[in-house]
């Protein structure tokens, strides 16, 4: 039998406490009134919470033997658990009646106390236990709390520093600590004891609270979502976290993201008036005014004295011009809070709506009274001065408004960024329009509404604004993250004032590890060639992906099948979507299963080629609405073993699905011409692409294709009727460029006009303009280099399938530099048009010359712009030279294997097979070389 006791206890000590129990009753059926064992299956049952269990048995024990302490201790703990405080009370004194000395009694004897708020016995509990068990740092812990209760705060600290003394690894002593010192605002020690004790346990959720809350309160809102979003993961049924978390959105002006979370917390706790109220602000941001009231009334029935709620009600019935029913509302709030300036204020809005003009007037003035630095109650008595038609007193108003502010345009930025956000932008525009007609200089209102006008694709309207700005406040060109918008705007209508300056100042930032925040890469690209520098831009990129990341395991599986998931915008009328329709044509479906994750927010279903992608994968999800998480988690539903990335940094991307590990292999391939940060194990390129010595540029490691690493699109329509829309045959040489303005760079473009200019009776082809202007701007900048603007040429766009028709009668491609033509090169070439490159440092800049080396056309590669101006000249004044290169490029195409997709997709698959059994055989991705 002891044999039997003794595995019994060592399962319990190892915590397999269903095994112990069973092993402890069969004990019980030969020996009844067996004392230990009875009073073990009690802890048994109080160590799995089942505490009504627990007392049966406890009793049991006390029956066989009531001379022991540790069972009475152990009935309170029951009760105590069970909220009645008497028995509770009753047991511990039983337990000390018996052994007066017991410590652990007198603790918790005090721990009930302090819940039944009998504060002074609870102390003296305490340190009647401390007395006993001078190290007992669980005593000293619960001793502060009752000093931090009774805001004795500097005992409260003693007390906690003892417990941490004698117990360093005490979590909840060092949020205690946190809390007496968040209390004292000492804000940094207390971050620091909070962080400790997460640190110490990473589930403890009411640390990542009490930090959040220090964050709040130091108004560090974005800070605060990072901890709050930690929070719910370990704690999702915490309902206070998601109203903390919408309280930090609502800062943010963030309404709808505010709204989500608040309604979580409701549903978690129905009764909490405060998430109720805060919702109703949300509703009210987003002038959802039948929901806010709605919600705001909740608040009020939950809590009949909530002055804040009544006044959030006001505001939504003086919005809707329900003016008599504000009336009340707010009187209502003012009794329940004489001395709030901010229902004042909206009292006087709710006359001025009645026309009880007089009396808005004396409402507006007690709320400057009591507030008299309120920026906003200056606007509002603003809106009466506008109302008697007192532009003078309303001017003045206004201007102590925008004096008062710390951000001069606060007033109006705050509703503007709310329009914003819900992309109502006409209505955001008159907001800052309105800002402009009263400081017409102020440079933060320009510049924000240029960024606006950014985003709508105004380009011509926000260049203005930003080169206004730029005048009156030269400082704002330090901004790097909306310096981007600058540059691309320049870059998308070719209107290169300031290029020059501010991409160098972008790249100088780099060089001397300056900080930019939300550095866009693609725009960066576009005029800077160095690898080093766009790793270092991406490494930033990412950071915030990474903050967001989980730690996700994956226990090895095998799928029959080796299970490829794609994952990509462009599954439609698109470069991209053109070249995976051809490559899904010719995959293996013996060893391969294929998913099609799109993330196109506005996929046209019907049309042919997403028709044709939908057909081709063994299963389509459409994932647009859907959150990054909620497409990892599919993802590993699926089982899918390699995640291919055919996004990137590109337009309707959904990084975070990577930086959260969708599935065990992740791969960067063909959307997008750099390193995607450390989420992505490989990239797909080639040996000129990537040379070895560049692999430092990259976060991934290579997977190195034999050929090149473009699939070449060729299913183009051969029996196209399309004619060309110009008459070139009158030019003696055509040159042409068919990628999209925004990758022309003042440099390019001067180094075309002088080829024209060099090459008599030459002209140039490029693309129709995507956005306005650019055309415009180009043959602007055509003229003002002394070149007729009639030898330059706009095509207009056609199907992507007559797309090679384009290059029927053109001479010599003029690539692009820093960013190459791409997918648009391949075409040129298949078409039999010789294109001439530089090659440059990093992967946008040597696509070109990755197929010119596969079709051993070397003599097109150049290595800077001096060359490659003086080799395009020659070819084209050399009759023979030109004839030479199309005869060799001829020949070229009809031996070469890069134009062959089935070849392609074979090599394509050794590699997917080849990182697969690395990671089966539990190897680290490393460098794959393809033959």
């Amino acid at each position: 039998m002891s044999t039997l006791l003794e595995e019994a206890i060592i399962f319990h000590k190892k915590g397999e406490l269903i095994k112990a129990e069973n092993l402890y009753r069969l004990i019980l059926k030969d020996s009844k009134n067996n004392f230990e064992v009875t009073h073990l299956i009690g802890i048994i049952k109080i160590q799995l919470k089942q505490f009504e269990e627990a007392i049966g048995w406890l009793n049991k024990a006390i029956l066989i033997n009531s001379n022991n302490h540790s069972v009475f201790n152990n009935l309170g703990v029951c009760y105590k658990e069970l909220k009645k405080y008497p028995e509770a009370l009753n047991n511990f004194k039983k337990a000390l009646k018996v052994e007066p000395n017991y410590a652990e009694a007198h603790n918790n004897l005090g721990i009930v106390n302090r819940l039944l708020e009998n504060y002074n016995e609870a102390i003296k509990n305490y340190y009647k236990a401390i007395d006993l068990k001078s190290n007992y740092a669980e005593a000293y812990n619960n001793l502060g709390v009752v000093y931090l209760n009774q805001k004795e705060f500097d005992k409260a600290k003693n007390e906690f520093n003892q417990a941490i003394k004698f117990k360093p690894d005490y979590t909840e002593a060092y949020n205690n600590l946190g809390n007496t010192l968040k209390e004292l605002k000492q804000y940094n020690q207390a971050i620091e004891y909070f962080n400790t004790a997460t640190k110490l346990n990473k589930n403890y959720y009411q640390a990542y609270l009490n930090l959040s809350l220090v964050f709040i309160e130091e108004k560090k809102f974005d800070k605060a979502n990072v901890i709050l979003k930690k929070l719910i993961k370990i704690k999702p049924d915490f309902a206070e976290a998601y109203n903390n978390l919408g309280v930090s959105y609502l800062n943010l002006e963030k309404f709808k993201e505010a709204e989500n979370v608040l309604n979580q917390a409701i549903t978690l706790r129905p009764n909490y008036s405060e998430a109720y109220n805060n919702l109703g602000v949300s509703y009210l941001n987003q002038e959802k005014f039948k929901e806010a009231e709605n919600v705001l009334n909740q608040a009020i029935t939950l809590r009949p004295n909530y002055s804040e709620a009544y006044n959030n009600l006001g505001v939504s019935y003086l919005n809707q011009e329900k003016f008599k029913e504000a009336e009340n509302v707010l009187n209502q709030a003012l009794t329940l809070r004489p001395n709030s300036s901010e229902v004042y204020n909206n009292l006087g809005l709710n006359y001025l709506g009645f026309k009880k003009i007089k009396l808005a007037k004396d409402y507006f003035d007690r709320a400057l009274k009591l507030d008299p630095n309120n920026e906003r109650f200056y606007y509002c008595l603003a809106t009466y001065y506008q109302y008697i038609e007192d532009n003078e007193k309303a001017e003045i108003n206004l201007k102590k408004a925008l004096y008062l502010a710390k951000d001069k345009i606060r007033y109006g930025k705050n509703l503007a960024a709310h329009y914003f956000n819900l992309k109502d932008y006409l209505r955001a525009e008159d907001i800052y329009n309105f800002i402009l007609e009263n400081e017409p200089n102020e440079a933060e209102a320009l510049f924000c509404r240029a960024v606006l006008y950014h985003v709508i694709a105004r380009y011509d309207l926000s260049l203005k604004d930003f080169k206004k700005a730029f005048k009156i406040k030269p400082e704002i060109k330090k901004k790097q993250n909306e310096i981007f918008r600058y540059l691309d705007a320049t870059g998308q209508i070719c209107e290169w004032e300031h290029y020059e300056e501010m991409s160098n100042k972008i790249i100088d930032d780099l060089k001397n590890n300056l900080i930019i925040k939300d550095p866009n890469i693609f725009v960066l690209m576009l005029f800077c060639d160095n690898g080093e520098l766009i790793k270092k831009a991406t490494q930033i990129k990412i950071k915030e992906l990474l903050n967001e990341q989980e730690i996700f395991n994956f226990n090895l599986f095998k799928n029959k099948k080796i299970h490829i998931g794609y994952y990509s915008p462009d599954f439609r009328d698109h470069p991209v979507g053109h070249i995976m329709s051809q490559l899904m044509d010719c995959h293996n479906r013996e060893i391969f299963k294929f998913t099609g994750f799109s993330l196109h927010p506005n996929l046209d279903t019907k049309s042919e080629i997403t028709s044709k992608f939908i057909n081709s994968f063994d299963t389509f999800l459409d994932c647009s609405k859907k959150s990054y998480i909620d497409i990892v988690k599919e993802s590993r539903k699926l089982k899918v073993d390699l995640a291919i990335d055919l996004a990137g940094f590109t337009n309707n991307n959904k990084l975070k699905i990577f930086a959260n590990r969708a599935a065990p292999i992740q791969v960067n391939f063909l959307g997008y011409p750099s390193t995607l940060g450390v989420n992505h194990d490989y990239i797909v390129a080639d040996l000129e692409l990537i040379p070895k010595e560049k692999t430092n540029s990259y976060f991934e490691k290579i997977i190195y294709m034999p050929n090149t690493y473009l699939p070449i699109y060729t299913k183009f329509n051969l029996n196209s009727k399309i004619k060309n829309d110009f008459n070139y045959k009158k030019f003696n040489f055509v040159f042409a460029n068919f990628n999209y303005h925004g990758r022309i760079t003042p440099i390019m473009f001067n180094s075309w006009i002088n080829i024209l200019k060099s090459v008599k009776n030459s002209a140039l082809i490029l693309n129709q303009g995507t956005y306005k202007y650019s055309e415009e701007n180009l043959i602007k900048e055509a003229i003002k280099r002394n070149l007729d603007p009639e030898r330059i040429f706009f095509s207009k766009r056609i199907e992507y399938n007559d797309h090679n028709i384009k290059f029927k009668n053109c001479d010599l491609y003029l690539d692009t530099f820093p960013y190459n033509a791409h997918t648009t090169a391949a075409t040129c070439l298949l078409s039999g048009v010789p294109l001439l490159t530089i090659e440059g440092d990093h992967f946008q800049s040597r696509v070109s010359s990755s197929l010119l080396k596969n079709l051993k056309m070397d003599e097109l590669i150049t290595s800077n712009i001096d060359e490659y101006q003086n080799k395009a000249i020659y070819i084209a004044n050399s009759q023979q030279e030109f004839k030479r290169i199309k005869g060799k490029l001829h020949e070229s195409i009809a031996s070469s294997k890069i134009f062959n997709t089935k070849n392609y997709t074979e090599d394509l698959e050794k590699a997917f097979i080849k990182i697969y059994e690395r990671h089966h055989q539990k190897l680290n991705p490393e460098n794959v070389y393809i033959y």
